[in-house]
């Protein structure tokens, strides 16, 4: 999958692919509230909005792909260091 982290003030963007474990690492970021999107062909996009970044710490972020119906489009909010399962 494909993993995009997009800063909310200053619209730069980093991203990277998964492993095959589905796991990434977005780094460096600078500090800041970003929204994070991830897409795989044959599934949905999905997006977590304003997932906030801070200095000196790790942040989790579980996403759960489905398959793609019609140009499905899937957006996620939550609050500063909430769990998304």
């Amino acid at each position: 999958a494909n993993v995009t982290a997009k800063n909310r003030a200053n619209g730069a963007e980093r991203a990277v692919t998964t492993n095959q474990k589905g796991e990434f690492e977005l780094s460096p970021l600078q500090p800041g509230e970003y929204d994070i999107t991830v897409e795989a062909a044959g599934f949905t996009k999905t997006v977590q909005e304003k997932t906030t970044v801070n200095v000196g710490t790790r942040a989790s972020i579980n996403f759960s792909l489905k398959p793609a119906g019609a140009e499905d489009v899937v957006t996620v909010s939550g609050e500063a260091g909430a769990t998304i399962e």
